[in-house]
């Protein structure tokens, strides 16, 4: 692909972060509910990639790959209310009737690389991780694979 193209991803990403729209608990949930609901709607094409591409069985593309990722994304969607609580901390005694917490911020864009071994569930596991904490992110995968564009919608 050519530069332009990642630089423009990059700003559209960057401008859409800017504008807060990853910050709320709604938008957060509403990200990975849809991500869960295009990996099972996907499901059987990103199984026949994995045999075409790797010649992994089905039993090893679903247990071993997808099936972890909808794992983490149901644990996530579970925890993510607390993860986003502010953590109170002890404050020292110099700073006596003041107040400390810690206040989860998200960083802002996350460029994920997955590898050649296990692409889809070492790709979407962080990509998980980083869309629950309201960051945005660009996915890349490993130039050692010959993959197949077999995933365009997700």
């Amino acid at each position: 692909m050519d530069r332009s193209v990642f630089q423009g991803i990059y700003s559209q990403q960057k401008a859409y972060f800017n504008h807060q729209m990853t910050k709320s608990y709604e938008q957060r949930v509403e990200v990975l509910k849809d991500l869960r609901a295009q990996i099972l709607k996907y499901e059987s094409r990103i199984i026949q990639t994995m045999q075409a591409d790797m010649a992994k069985p089905e039993t090893e593309a679903t247990g071993r790959e997808i099936w972890y990722v909808l794992e983490e994304i149901g644990y996530t969607l579970r925890q993510l209310k607390s993860w986003m609580k502010p953590q109170r901390k002890r404050t020292p005694l110099l700073h006596f009737r003041a107040s400390s917490a810690i206040y989860p911020e998200p960083y802002g864009q996350v460029l994920i690389m997955a590898p050649w071994n296990y692409p889809f569930h070492l790709l979407f596991s962080p990509l998980v991780g980083a869309l629950a904490a309201g960051n945005t992110a660009i996915l890349k995968l490993s130039e050692l694979a010959g993959y197949r564009p077999a995933l365009p919608a997700l």
